[in-house]
Parts: structure tokens; sequence; C-alpha cells
């Protein structure tokens, strides 16, 4: 059975997800190919762009995971000086691959490289 949605819980749902508008300039071809395939073709595009975003994201965490994985792999030889549980986040992954870089040797810059290009 459906529960009914109270006006408060759908009004604040739009809220959050609320579309701003901008100014884009999109090359005419790219625009000509969306607007051939009709009518909604903003709506592709959003969703196109929602699609990148959402994998960025999880590439992200997966590439942070890779560098907790790494960080705890290779605690004793390039990290000895930092707490073995630590969390590796955004704030401190530059941390991974300058000990990678320091104390790795050659498997560490290469590791540092794969870290390092995953988040760009």
């Amino acid at each position: 059975m459906k529960r009914k949605v109270k006006k408060e819980e759908f009004v604040a749902e739009k809220q959050s997800v609320a579309n701003v508008g901008v100014y884009l300039r999109i090359p005419k071809d790219v625009l000509d190919w969306f607007k051939r395939s009709g009518r909604g073709y903003q709506t592709r595009i959003i969703a196109i762009l929602k699609d990148h975003v959402e994998e960025q994201r999880v590439l992200k965490i997966r590439c942070l995971q890779k560098a907790q994985d790494i960080y705890s792999q290779y605690h004793t030889k390039c990290f000895w000086h930092m707490k073995p549980d630590l969390t590796i986040n955004e704030e401190n992954v530059a941390m991974v691959i300058s000990g990678l870089r320091h104390f790795g040797g050659h498997e560490g810059w290469r590791l540092a490289a794969e870290i390092e290009n995953a988040l760009h």
C-alpha cells in the first residue's frame, strides 16, 4: 500500500534538488545533436551531467579505498611514524603519495602516480 506523502515532505524534497538557472555556452554541433533527439533534450543533458558527477564520486571513493589499502600494506615501510589505523581521506591522501615517494622506492613511486592519476 502506498504511503501518502505529506505536502511538507514533498516541498522539502523538491527544494533539496532545485535546479539553478545558468548561462552555459555549448558548441552548436553538440546542442544540435541533443535537439535532434526531440523534446526533453535539456533533461537528457542534465541526466548525462548527473551520471558523470556520480561516476566521478564513485571513482574518488575507489581511489581513496586504494590509498587506504596501500597505506595499510606499506605502513611499516613508509608510514611507520603515523597511526597504523589512520583513515585516509581527501585531506590526507597527499601525505600517502608523499610517503610512498620518499620511502617506497620504485614501487612507491609507481603506486603514488597511480593514486595521483586516479584523483585527477
